[in-house]
């Protein structure tokens, strides 16, 4: 048994220098079929953070795959 405790798409500890946009999405993918390729059990980190928006474009497993809209977000947020 093979497993990744965590992960994210981020790219770098530094939001605003990190990789944004279509490439988080590419990473993912990558990520995804490497876990398959080697029979890795993944755990996506996934967290919404009120004071860390700088983290969500690599957080968010729905904004990535682009089904979180600005309004589903703010929902979210007062819950």
């Amino acid at each position: 048994l093979k497993a990744c405790g965590e992960f994210s798409a981020a790219t770098f500890e530094d939001p605003t220098r990190a990789c944004h946009g279509n490439t988080l999405k590419v990473f993912l993918e990558e990520q995804l079929r490497a876990f398959e390729d080697f029979e890795i059990e993944g755990f996506f980190w996934t967290w919404r953070m009120p004071y860390g928006k700088n983290f969500e474009n690599a957080w968010s497993y729905s904004k990535i795959a682009g089904v979180e809209t600005a309004a589903s977000a703010e929902f979210a947020r007062l819950e």
